[in-house]
């Protein structure tokens, strides 16, 4: 794949994200499964490190400098609060507007920027990562969805 290719699949996820806001609200902030985060918590998640990318890798990468990365456990956290603060269609479309700033910041980057190796790794290895990352909470999505419909059929 491309690095174009790369940043339209990150970009792609976007319309997957749309369609939740078909959701039905108590869905919204209720865990994937026991112990885990909520689908909107997960929206929150990856919306924190969308502008985290935009508001610091990027800088940085443009600078030449080393990619470092805050203590994930404590960010994410921060990412789950967004979701129970906000509204399902504000934090959707937040999220829908930053993805696509930072698709759009990504494309006007030159090849030898995105494809620099910084901490070894590149802006678009790390971007590939989080393609994986945004497939591994969408299975999660999913499956929830799944279990979801197929409880409500069986209480029709």
């Amino acid at each position: 794949m491309n690095y174009k290719e790369t940043i339209n699949q990150y970009k792609h996820f976007t319309e997957f994200v749309i369609s939740l806001k078909m959701l039905p609200d108590p869905l919204w902030l209720e865990p994937i499964t026991q112990g885990k985060a909520s689908i909107g918590e997960i929206i929150g998640h990856l919306l924190n490190w969308d502008t985290y990318i935009i508001d610091h890798t990027i800088p940085v990468v443009k600078n030449g400098e080393k990619m470092e990365f805050p203590d994930f456990d404590y960010f994410n956290q921060f990412g789950y609060e967004l979701a129970r603060k906000r509204k399902k269609v504000d934090l959707i479309n937040e999220f829908v507007t930053t993805r696509n700033k930072l698709c759009d910041l990504l494309w006007d980057m030159p090849f030898e920027e995105i494809t620099r190796k910084l901490n070894p790794n590149s802006l678009l290895f790390l971007i590939e990562e989080l393609n994986e990352h945004d497939e591994h909470h969408l299975s999660q999505i999913l499956n929830k969805l799944n279990h979801e419909k197929r409880k409500w059929d069986i209480e029709k």
